[in-house]
């Protein structure tokens, strides 16, 4: 049985074709996190991501898809005011781990939070570390899938440290339950992947500078490079060939 809305005549919603429409859709379910650490924070810690957190990608249990905000000024040149674009702010991302038996994962975070500020138990507590050695080169990528196992969407976080992690209930009522944590992260940017996105091309008019498909790296698939300020393309702070961010100006 269709199911469809009239007025004079004419269908205006019909259920059939939004079904056909809308085709198949992004499941939140099918996903997975990964975590590295820049030479600094490996230095400082002496090890690599994948030697003290090798099931992160299991553990990690919930997290977002990050956002950013523009904001604005308002220009009073006479009449009704014209907002401007000031500047772009990205949101934390919120964590959720599971622990495993030897709570290897709640360890690190704390260990990591100790890295960027000393704590109370060592001499020269309070003390802020250096930013190379807690965040710079550090990333989060974060991957979600169809379901038949492509990527179809990807971000980087760039330059991540943690800057919160939640308590942990300990009570004789849960039983039929597991431990876990919940971790915020600051980053500085993301770099944004969708490999089936479609694109515009400056062919057709639409005024984007290169006429294939972004890949990971902020490029085209055509070779071409985004430049600053294309409709379609990714910005990403510059760096040098060791991921440092070089500043301009």
């Amino acid at each position: 049985m269709t199911t469809s809305l009239t007025v004079t005549g004419q269908s205006l919603f019909n259920i059939s074709k939004f079904k056909a429409a809308l085709g198949s859709v992004a499941r939140p379910n099918i996903w997975r996190a990964e975590i590295k650490f820049g030479d600094g924070l490996f230095r400082t810690l002496g090890k690599s991501s994948s030697d003290v957190l090798p099931n992160f990608s299991y553990r990690c249990e919930r997290t977002t898809i990050p956002g950013k905000t523009i904001s604005t000024v308002d220009d009073y040149g006479g009449g009704p005011p014209l907002k401007l674009a000031q500047d772009v702010t990205y949101q934390d991302i919120d964590m959720t781990i599971i622990c495993a038996t030897d709570m290897q994962e709640r360890y690190i975070f704390e260990t990591w939070m100790n890295v960027v500020v000393l704590p109370g138990f060592y001499a020269g507590s309070g003390l802020v570390n250096y930013y190379n050695n807690y965040a710079l080169g550090n990333t989060l990528t974060l991957y979600q899938y169809n379901e038949l196992g492509d990527v179809i969407l990807k971000y980087t976080l760039h330059d991540v440290y943690p800057v919160q992690i939640s308590a942990m209930n300990l009570t004789w009522e849960e039983n039929n339950t597991y431990q876990r944590f919940d971790v915020t992260l600051n980053y500085r940017d993301y770099t944004p992947y969708v490999p089936n996105a479609i694109t515009s091309s400056a062919e057709e008019g639409e005024g984007a500078t290169g006429g294939g498909d972004l890949d990971e790296t902020g490029e085209t698939s055509d070779g071409s490079e985004v430049e600053f300020g294309d409709s379609e393309g990714v910005y990403d702070s510059p760096r040098d060939s060791d991921g440092n961010i070089i500043f301009i100006g």
